[in-house]
């Protein structure tokens, strides 16, 4: 089973410089930059991976999604926040999944579960550079980073294959 990668939209956008420069502009650009960023990383390629936006302005009783470049693309219901899909991800795929939240609470509680957890930063740093990350188990990491770190730079050894 393919691990899966539950990253918050907004969240991460508003991590990066650039996205959030473009953010500014308008929501439907800087999710774009996003999209197009996370789409293009030939480190993620071997994964599952899920984009979830909150949707403020819906009135969809249930999330709704679509598939951007090979993503999964959720935008939440009505009165739903990211933060809640998320974890409920987090409890449907567990030890299966890595999530990228930097929102403290969303990453003790997937952690609880047995997930991989990384903050938006730092996945984007071992995405962009995963040939400075050398995996050591005994560097003294939470128990959710060491997995996400292990996890992910186990594809990026396969994709080097």
């Amino acid at each position: 089973m393919a691990t899966k990668i539950v990253i918050d939209g907004y969240n991460f956008l508003w991590n990066d410089a650039f996205s959030r420069e473009t953010a500014v502009r308008g929501f439907d650009k800087g999710r774009e930059s996003i999209l197009n960023w996370i789409s293009a990383q030939p480190l993620l390629q071997s994964f599952e991976v899920m984009v979830v936006f909150d949707a403020y302005k819906t009135d969809a009783s249930h999330p709704t999604e679509e598939n951007v470049r090979g993503l999964r693309v959720v935008y939440t219901a009505h009165g739903q926040r990211a933060d809640d899909l998320i974890r409920e991800m987090a409890m449907m795929h567990g030890p299966a999944s890595i999530i990228v939240s930097s929102d403290n609470e969303v990453a003790r509680f997937a952690e609880k579960k047995g997930c991989g957890v990384l903050n938006s930063r730092e996945f984007q740093t071992v995405v962009e550079h995963p040939e400075e990350f050398e995996f050591d188990p005994a560097r003294k990491l939470p128990k959710g980073k060491r997995k996400a770190l292990s996890r992910l730079l186990r594809g990026h050894a396969h994709a080097d294959e």
